[in-house]
């Protein structure tokens, strides 16, 4: 069992925590003749729209290393539409 840490809290070095939502929408057409159509649209990480994220001093949020400022930037939101035609 580990009993010391590095800056003497433990947990201390863990990466911020955040939310994701993902949303998927699908409809489904019978086209008769015993064709069906399937459209999908799925939107992944929907509330991050993909900004960067700089060192604020007076909030002292972000990350500074040697002095310098470090950005972050977040992968955006991402879509992707399928479709699928079963006969």
């Amino acid at each position: 069992m580990r009993t010391t840490y590095p800056n003497g809290v433990r947990n201390d070095q863990r990466n911020p925590s955040h939310w994701t939502f993902n949303l998927k929408a699908t409809k489904d057409w019978d086209l008769g003749k015993k064709m069906r159509l399937l459209l999908s649209l799925e939107i992944f990480n929907l509330l991050n729209d993909g900004t960067e994220r700089v060192y604020n001093d007076s909030l002292e949020s972000g990350r500074r290393i040697n002095g310098r400022n470090e950005t972050a930037r977040e992968f955006g939101r991402q879509f992707q539409l399928g479709a699928r035609l079963s006969f």
